[in-house]
């Protein structure tokens, strides 16, 4: 599979082969990481461009902030990098409407850290990457494991919409009961607790599991206005041993172990569980997945609860994280789907017991 998708040219090819100037479309964090990774390769971007509603005559990095038609306007034909994510459809048109006029590539980074994924990091974790593909349960699965990879080498979005479906069709694999035990580890504000409720209809127990402290209250607040009985929300993070850890909460959706100045306990599932052994858990904690596995290793081999894992907060995590569950559980059927989101966030797997 991986030598199909290592024939194709990557977008750090097609830039440096490239007379074009070369734009990059956004600001922020995931601007910060390409320019970084542009600089160490001696590629200068010649403008910083933004979406409309963004552009407040602000500068970026020294450049002065542009509308698309400005850059457009003043550059021609550009080689675009797209340096934000969305899941916005109006944005997600957008962007497209500006491929089809302008070579548009979206390099891959880890969310929790500074890699890239390019040639050498797919040719570095190729007995890996055949391994995981070899293991996923349908063909379905393979389709969007090659798309993940050919997107992280080529960065082209048509890769990811090829292989997107809606996160409704990826949840409906797991066929939810009122008999589950749900840790919801990553709970955020109650957003994934209410897409439960609605799947499962009732439950024996909840765990809400949330770190991030303004997201907590709001999740024990829902809790409490629905009136939810037997369901516990935990300020606290996973992990695979008790103990603090530093921990940025800024109240939104970018929390995460390793961040910030702040700190939280982090527990081991069964201890934010009280000892009871989950059916159903939904894993999403922004790039500690592999640790709150690590954590559950016995749980998942001895009673194999059924599982929605976020893959793609680390680079490596589509094709890592299959491995590490097969490791811990064998018998797991382990599929991969991709909602729609530019970039490549949004991979999932889920693992049910055969």
């Amino acid at each position: 599979m991986l030598e199909e998708v290592l024939e194709k040219k990557s977008w750090l090819e097609e830039v440096g082969e490239s007379d074009l100037p070369v734009a990059v479309y956004g600001m922020g964090n995931g601007a910060d990481k390409l320019f970084a990774f542009l600089e160490r390769r001696g590629i200068r971007p010649a403008c910083v461009f933004a979406s409309d509603e963004f552009v407040r005559g602000q500068s970026f990095r020294g450049y002065p902030v542009l509308r698309y038609q400005q850059a457009a306007e003043q550059y021609g034909r550009m080689n675009i990098l797209l340096a934000f994510a969305t899941d916005l459809p109006p944005v997600m048109a957008r962007i497209r409407e500006i491929a089809e006029k302008m070579p548009l590539f979206c390099p891959s980074f880890s969310v929790a850290g500074e890699a890239c994924a390019d040639r050498q990091f797919l040719q570095a974790h190729a007995p890996q990457i055949e391994q995981a593909y070899a293991a996923l349960a349908d063909e379905q699965s393979r389709q969007t494991f090659r798309g993940v990879a050919e997107f992280q080498l080529t960065g082209r979005l048509p890769a990811l919409d090829a292989v997107s479906q809606p996160r409704s069709q990826s949840l409906a694999l797991l066929h939810l009961s009122k008999e589950e035990i749900y840790a919801d580890l990553g709970a955020y504000r109650g957003d994934t607790l209410l897409e439960f409720l609605e799947l499962a209809g009732d439950y024996r127990q909840i765990f809400a599991v949330e770190p991030d402290a303004k997201n907590f209250a709001k999740l024990e607040a829902l809790i409490g206005r629905l009136g939810l009985r037997h369901a516990v929300a935990k300020n606290n993070a996973v992990s695979d041993a008790a103990g603090q850890v530093c921990f940025g909460s800024p109240g939104g959706r970018s929390s995460a172990i390793g961040r910030g100045r702040g700190e939280v306990l982090a527990l081991p599932l069964l201890e934010l569980t009280h000892g009871q052994i989950p059916t159903y858990v939904k894993m999403d904690i922004e790039g500690a997945e592999a640790a709150a596995l690590r954590g559950m290793e016995q749980v998942l081999a001895a009673h194999a609860p059924k599982l929605f894992v976020s893959a793609y907060h680390r680079i490596e995590d589509y094709f890592s994280l299959p491995l590490q569950i097969l490791r811990a559980q064998p018998g797991y059927r382990i599929y991969l789907r991709k909602s729609p989101y530019y970039p490549a966030w949004e991979v999932n797997l889920i693992c049910l017991p055969r």
